[in-house]
């Protein structure tokens, strides 16, 4: 897989939530000022092997609830649900663990859904 790509309604408003509320440094960033479009890649994995970006809509790629889902590997997974709580994040599935994991899924400002998650100890 190249990268996983969400599309959002405002640029700003999506990186602001991506950088200060989920801690994402942005790799590369691409933004007309004037048609406030563009988009932001966020770089993750040991070598930046898997890249998240971010895009202003455009005919066909349209932000919000799809199917699709990004999952964020997290050290401290109560210390994450906290902090996203803390900041007003909408969760779609409240915390829950299964017998590998616990997980939770919640909404970024544009509708798109993602993934807590922390895998169990082996």
């Amino acid at each position: 897989m190249a990268f996983a790509a969400y599309s959002v309604k405002d640029l700003e408003t999506s990186r602001k939530f991506y950088e200060e509320v989920m801690g994402f440094t942005p790799e590369n960033i691409w933004v007309d000022e004037a048609t406030k479009t563009g988009y932001i890649e966020y770089g993750f994995g040991p070598n930046n092997e898997f890249t998240l970006t971010i895009g202003t809509e455009r005919e066909g790629m349209n932000a919000g609830l799809g199917g699709a889902c990004v999952s964020i590997e997290v050290e401290d997974f109560d210390a994450a649900v906290k902090a996203l709580k803390g900041a007003g994040t909408t969760f779609t599935v409240e915390p829950f663990p299964t017998s590998g994991c616990h997980m939770a899924l919640f909404l970024d400002p544009s509708g798109n859904q993602l993934m807590v998650h922390k895998r169990n100890a082996n």
